[in-house]
């Protein structure tokens, strides 16, 4: 029986900058509408939880995306490095397909089934106040059951379908927002009703995702095919489980050293800064294919370098927006036993700052196929995260955990730097750093002594920040010709 055509997207025929451009929009749309919704439900959530509740759901989300990183072993990741080596022979690419399919569910399955042992016999001494049953049993369904739904996102992301992927995730996310309103409003769930909406839409969405996965899976299971994707995913997938361990384990230390609530006082911190998480996490899945295209069709290097100075000079801005306007938001909109979350975002905002450096630069070892590199940088930046969780949790409590998020990602962005000057192509220029630091300690110096107290204030200082921004970075080439001039006509 003849095979169904599958579509590839049309990338080729649009311009690079309207698909970074078309992809980040979708893909931070598809996330961006449910974020707005649930910010402006905190109010609310507040209202009905407690910071432990909170500590909760928080601790429970880290063993989910570790649990979930470790059963699929990586393979998603190589789904969407060696898609672009079968696009071009349709059969070869369901074969390809089926056979990452198949293997991801039974893995995810079998995987799942160990951590419930491992959790069942030493949960209490690992998680103390979060309970096997419901709260962990829950999570490992919910991880396997999100087995086809990776797959499904990484086969979109491949063929640049970003407004496909954007209404899955707004459908997605509304049926979970809905079920938890539900759940804790309704029902008095509390951190339970969290716990529950999210395997309401797991579920749901496995469903939804196998019958999308139909015209892909139609061909043969091939060995040959899995092996190459489990070498490439080896490399790639310690990487993953360092980035989510980190997290898991200055939670748990957290959990043990002072308590539920102190964590809970954290996730919502981490809470106002998901906006930054959602751009990043939409541009990374945007700029991914479109970077690979550019590199494989051997464009110029100094092409890249131009569109990775635009994306910085968003970045800055963003972080400028985030220190100066969310502090100021917190205490209008949150109960007084949240407001302590208010000066941790400052913090936090400056690990996104060094997020964005390790992924433009890093993403340049997944090219060239050296992401065992990346592996080291995610390990080093584990040891010292843990390190500095370890030294300062007792005398600095939470403080200890932001910090400590910091300095690992610092450690990713300097150590990628250094492998991709030796195995790769830089793409972005040592300067544009440098010049960020001048906005950077300005604005966090202003910042730090606004703290949370006047929001129109705040306002004041980003407009002053901006005006920064415009002159460092736009204005920067021009500034320096003047310069350059004036020196030279006072030497003659």
């Amino acid at each position: 029986m003849e095979k169904p055509v599958i579509s590839t997207g049309d990338s080729t025929q649009r311009g690079v900058f309207r698909r970074i451009v078309t992809g980040t929009f979708n893909y931070g749309l598809g996330s961006l509408l449910p974020r707005i919704i649930g910010f402006l439900l905190i109010p609310l959530y507040t209202a009905y939880l407690v910071p432990a509740d909170y500590g909760i759901v928080d601790i429970c989300a880290s063993i989910f995306a570790f649990v979930t990183l470790f059963s699929r072993l990586g393979i998603p990741g190589s789904v969407t490095r060696f898609y672009y080596e079968h696009k071009d022979k349709p059969d070869e690419l369901q074969d390809y397909v089926t056979t990452i399919h198949r293997f991801l569910f039974a893995a995810s399955v079998v995987l799942g089934i160990v951590w419930a042992l491992v959790f069942y016999l030493a949960g209490e001494k690992l998680t103390p106040g979060v309970q096997f049953f419901p709260f962990i049993c829950l999570v490992l369904v919910s991880s396997a059951m999100g087995a086809n739904s990776d797959l499904q996102k990484r086969l979109l992301q491949c063929t640049e379908k970003s407004k496909y992927s954007a209404i899955l995730s707004i459908i997605n996310a509304m049926i979970g927002i809905i079920a938890a309103v539900i759940f804790v409003v309704a029902l008095g769930l509390g951190a339970l009703g969290l716990i529950l909406s999210q395997l309401l839409t797991s579920t749901i969405f496995f469903v939804q995702a196998q019958f999308f996965l139909r015209s892909w899976t139609r061909g043969r299971f091939r060995s040959a095919l899995l092996k190459q994707s489990l070498r490439y995913g080896m490399f790639t997938l310690p990487h993953h489980l360092f980035a989510a361990f980190a997290p898991l384990i200055s939670k748990l230390v957290l959990m043990h050293t002072n308590s539920l609530a102190s964590l809970g006082i954290f996730a919502l911190a981490m809470r106002f800064i998901q906006p930054l998480d959602l751009i990043f996490s939409a541009f990374n899945h945007a700029w991914q294919p479109v970077y690979f295209s550019l590199r494989k069709e051997m464009a110029s290097i100094e092409r890249i370098k131009h569109l990775t100075r635009s994306i910085w000079v968003a970045s800055v801005g963003l972080y400028l927006a985030t220190v100066f306007i969310v502090p100021p938001l917190i205490p209008l909109i949150t109960p007084e036993r949240f407001h302590n979350s208010a000066p941790l975002v400052p913090i936090l905002a400056i690990g996104f700052l060094w997020q964005v450096i390790y992924f433009l630069v890093s993403i340049d070892l997944f090219f060239v196929k050296k992401n065992q590199y990346v592996t080291a940088c995610t390990l080093f930046g584990l040891v010292v995260n843990l390190l500095v969780t370890f030294a300062f949790v007792k005398q600095w409590g939470v403080y200890a955990l932001v910090w400590a998020q910091v300095a690992g990602f610092m450690v990713w962005a300097v150590l990628s730097w250094y492998f991709v000057k030796k195995h790769g192509e830089m793409p972005i220029g040592g300067d544009l750093i440098r010049d960020s630091v001048i906005v950077m300690l300005v604005s966090g110096i202003a910042a730090f002594y606004l703290g949370s107290e006047n929001l129109w204030k705040s306002i004041i200082a980003l407009s002053f920040s901006y005006g920064l921004l415009v002159v460092f970075f736009y204005n920067y080439l021009n500034l320096k010709f003047v310069f350059t001039f004036l020196i030279k006509k006072k030497n003659e």
